[in-house]
This record gives structure tokens, sequence and C-alpha cells, in this order.
């Protein structure tokens, strides 16, 4: 018979005496485990502390390097000892397992820095509408390396009432593209006292970089701007003794009149400067000239008119008037003194031409943006015109004269800056201004003319005048009547090295050599002497020049025709 005993309590009895038994054997492993944790920490505590410990060691070994340094570099200066050459260490030598080790031929790489997105300007200065003109040309280039701009403006500025306002004049997508304006709206023209033929004329004198020039045809009107009429671009034309003038009346009709021989003047004119307007007027009368006006004779053109010895005016013809404005902003006080002035100084002329004063009084009434058309009829009962030959006056005639005891002289001259005139010298003064010298000459009835050197304050009073020359340092005074002619010899230049003008120039252009510079200069009339920088071969274009300086590194060329 089998017999079959339960031991699953044998079994557990037998698992918890193995148990108790391998009690000891794992607090053994345990208190092992511990010990090696804590000597772990301890390495890495101490691993951290020597790296401290060295960087704290360099950082003081840097300091003391580098006083030792700036010690050396004191004692180096006292005394400078050659110290032996070190010896080089060997070569590690190269393991013929491996492939010999080439150096690298190629050089290191260079980074080149290119100037991109830049521009260039070159200004000018002007004298017109009264006053001086800073005219800015900027040109835009994509790159350094390109050798022309892409894009060109041209703008100026004017103040008004102690701020200053920015006038866009031009603009000109591309070299050969024609240039776009003027670009300020016309709120902006009219703040600045403009008018937009103001604008188109300053434009046509900004200097670009590659020295065109552009009349009012050339010019683009800029959207919503109306193209100018023909009558609105100056223009003379002389066909045998007979000169045609069409177009406004600027601040250099006078000296454009005296470059022409002629007899009869056709005026086609919508006005422009009084003051030109009296001044050719003078100027027509004294040599005698008739004036006719065939289409319109407006605004100041009346006075040029008036000015004819005989005046006559086509039946077609419109002649109009109204009153005189400014077209710089004058305020208070000033602008009254000025209304008064011009008011007397136009009267004064309209009885010297013998014109009644009706025509200054209709003139007074009607308001400057308006125009009043005058009949034949009324102009001649005010003597302006006479029949169909036209009225015949008598040529002036100014003779030195004294106002009482005030010394106050009515005898005119007509100035000439940068002209000389050789002979005829009867008197010479020293150390005087000019108005002092043109009183001198105005008192003397011996005296016609007088050269004023300007750099060395001396006067020469002349009985008689030749042909006048360039002379950037002179200016030459004529008494009203005198005939004047001018050399036209070839123009030479006094240069000098490491010399300059210290006056502000009215443009500057680049130029390759000095010799470029001069031809710039010669190509433009009212150019007379340069300054050439040639570490940035930079030409200065001058005039009104003063006595020249000291200039390293500077090359200047002045005008002059040989006497």
């Amino acid at each position: 018979m089998q017999v079959r005993h339960n031991t699953a309590l044998l079994e557990q009895a037998v698992e918890h005496i193995v148990r108790s038994a391998a009690i000891p054997t794992l607090k053994a492993e345990a208190e092992a485990n511990e010990r090696t944790m804590r000597a772990q920490a301890f390495r890495r505590l101490a691993s951290g502390c020597a790296i401290a410990a060295a960087a704290i060691g360099i950082g003081i070994g840097v300091y003391l390097a580098k006083d030792q340094l700036v010690e050396n570099r004191d004692s180096s200066a006292r005394n400078i000892e050659v110290q032996p050459k070190p010896e080089m260490a060997p070569e590690p030598k190269q393991d013929a397992r491996l492939p010999p080790i080439e150096e690298s031929q190629d050089p290191e790489p260079q980074t080149e820095i290119v100037t991109t997105n830049y521009s260039i300007f070159t200004n000018k200065t002007i004298s017109m509408l009264g006053r001086q003109w800073d005219i800015e040309a900027g040109h835009h280039f994509e790159s350094e390396r390109d050798p022309q701009w892409t894009r060109a403006w041209c703008y100026t500025s004017a103040e008004v009432d102690g701020v200053a306002i920015k006038i866009d004049l031009l603009h000109r997508t591309s070299p050969t593209a024609k240039p776009i304006g003027p670009v300020a709206t016309e709120k902006t023209l009219r703040e600045a006292g403009l008018t937009e033929l103001d604008a188109l004329g300053l434009a046509t004198k900004c200097a670009w970089l590659d020295n065109r020039t552009f009349n009012l045809t050339d010019i683009i009107p800029a959207p919503g701007r109306p193209q100018p009429s023909p009558n609105q671009i100056p223009s003379f034309n002389l066909v045998g003794m007979s000169l045609t003038f069409k177009g406004p009346i600027e601040d250099n009709f006078l000296s454009k009149l005296m470059g022409f021989q002629f007899r009869e003047l056709q005026i086609d004119s919508p006005g422009g400067s009084i003051v030109q307007a009296m001044e050719g007027g003078r100027y027509l009368r004294q040599k005698g000239v008739m004036v006719t006006t065939t289409s319109e004779c407006l605004s100041a053109c009346v006075l040029v008119l008036a000015g004819g010895l005989v005046r006559e005016a086509e039946p077609r013809a419109r002649i109009g008037v109204h009153r005189f404005y400014s077209s710089v902003s004058i305020d208070g006080k000033a602008a009254t003194e000025v209304a008064q002035q011009m008011s007397s100084e136009i009267l004064q002329y309209l009885s010297q031409m013998g014109v009644d004063a009706e025509l200054f009084h209709k003139m007074a009434s009607v308001s400057s943006d308006q125009m009043v058309f005058l009949s034949h009829d009324q102009l001649q009962s005010w003597n302006l015109l006479g029949s169909k030959r036209g009225i015949v006056e008598r040529k002036l005639d100014f003779e030195p004269s004294v106002k009482g005891d005030t010394g106050a002289v009515t005898t005119e001259l007509h100035r000439f800056l940068g002209r000389d005139v050789g002979g005829g010298d009867y008197q010479k003064l020293s150390k005087v201004n000019l108005s002092d010298c043109e009183d001198s000459c105005k008192r003397d009835n011996k005296c016609r003319a007088l050269t004023y050197d300007r750099w060395n304050k001396l006067c020469f009073l002349k009985s008689e005048i030749g042909l006048l020359r360039r002379e950037p340092r002179s200016i030459v005074a004529t008494k009203s009547g005198i005939d004047v002619k001018f050399n036209t010899d070839s123009v030479t230049f006094l240069q000098r090295k490491n010399r300059a003008f210290p006056d502000k120039p009215f443009r500057t252009a680049p130029a390759g050599s000095f010799s470029e510079c001069l031809s710039i200069c010669t190509a433009e009339d009212e150019c007379e002497a340069i300054n050439y920088l040639h570490a940035s071969n930079s030409c200065a274009l001058l005039k009104n020049l003063s006595p020249y300086r000291e200039s390293p590194g500077t090359e200047l060329g002045m005008k002059l025709q040989a006497p």
C-alpha cells in the first residue's frame, strides 16, 4: 500500500531556513554597494576641486604673463638686446607605413567686400530769380564696380519761415533717358515761391556726372504736368542786324543782349525779371535800337519795349500789364519797403524813356495773378507807341552830375566781372574799395571806364578802353553809352601746383587728370578757374575768385587772355 504524504508544510519550512541563512550575505552586499557609491562621490568632488584650482592657476598665469609682457616692452624700448636664435625642434619622422602628407598649395581664401547700392553727388551754386540756389544731383550705382549709374535725380531747397523745403527738380531713369520734371508737387512749389517755369529753369542748371545739359524742350513733364510752350523757352536769333528774342526775361537778359551787334529787336515775351527788363531797356536806348513786338509783350516785356529808340507794335500784337510781384517771400515792413522802392524805380525809368506815368498806374491797379490787355489807342496816348512808324525818342545821355551838396551821383556804371582792359590809364588809386573807385570815376568827366583789381585793391581810371579780356581778379566798369567789345582770342590757363582757391565751387565733377578738369572748365563759360585734387580725382569749378593759398596735393588753373 502506498502512503502519500503532504510535503507542502515541509517545503515551506526548508525555504524559511534557507532565507534566514542568506540574511548575513545580503547585508554584506548592501554595505559593499554603499561603500562603492561613497567612493565614487568623493572622486567626483575631488575632480571638481582640481579643475577649479587649475582654472584659477591659469588665470593667475595669464595676468602675470601680461604684466611681464608690458615690462618687457618698456625695457626693450630702453635697451634692445639681440636674443640668440632658439634651436628648432626636430621634425617628427614620418611613419614609413603611412602615405606622405602634402601641404595644401591653395592660398587662404580672402573675403572681398564690395559696396552695393551707393550714390555719388555733384553740386552747383547758381544765382537765379534774385537769390542763390544750391543744386544737388545724386547718381545711384548698384555696385562700386559698375562704371555707370542706373538712375539719377536733382533737387534744391528753399528756406521759408525758418523751415527748409526740399524741391525735387528732375529724375532720370537711366543715363540715356530724358529727364522727367518738375518732380515737386505744385503745393511745394507755391510754398517755395516758385512757378512751374521757375522750377524748370532751375532744373536746366543741374550738374550731372555725365556732363549732359538739358533745355526746357528736353524735359518730359511729370505725370499731370503740361508741356512747356515754346514761348516759355528764352531764345535769341540774329538775322543780319535784326535780333529776335522769344521767351521769359531771365537774370542774364542784359548780358545776352550785349553779346550781339544789332539795330532792331523783335520781342515776344510773357515777361519776367523787372530789373533785367529795365537794364535791358536802358542798354537798348543807349544803342539807339528800334524795338518791335509782333505777337505778345506782357508784364515786364512792356518795360523792354519802352527802351526802344523807335517803338512799334504789329496790329495783331497783344500788350498786357499787371502789378509786379516778388518771387521771394517777403513779409511785413520789408515787403512795403521793397514795393515802394520798386515803384519809385519803375516811375523813374518810365520818365527817362518819355512814357506817361499813367502806364504805371494801370499796372498797379491790376492784380498780379491777372492780366489786362491795352488797346493801341491807350498805348499811343501814354506815349509808349506812336504812329505805324513808331515814336522816336532821344538817346539817353548820362553825364556825371552831383545833386546838391549830398555828393549823390546819378551817373550809372555797367560792371563786367572777371574782365580787364589795357591802356587808357590816367590815374591809379591804391588801397580803395570798389565803391570808392566807382565814385571817383563818376565824378570825373575825363573818366570813361575803370579797372579794379580785387585782390590788391587797386583802382585804374581810364580815359579810353580797348577790348575786354578775361581776368578773374579784376572788374571793369564803364559809363553809360560806352561801346564795349570783347577779346575773342583763345583762353589760356595760369597753372599752380600745391595751390588752391578757397572759394566754394559752383559745381564739382570727376576727372581722371588735371588736363581733363581743364577741358571741363573750358567748355563752361561761367567757369573762371578750377581746383583739381589729385588724391580723389575731383574737379571743382569756380567763379568770383579770392586769392589762392597753399594746398598740398591740389593743382589750380585760372582762365586768362593775353593783353
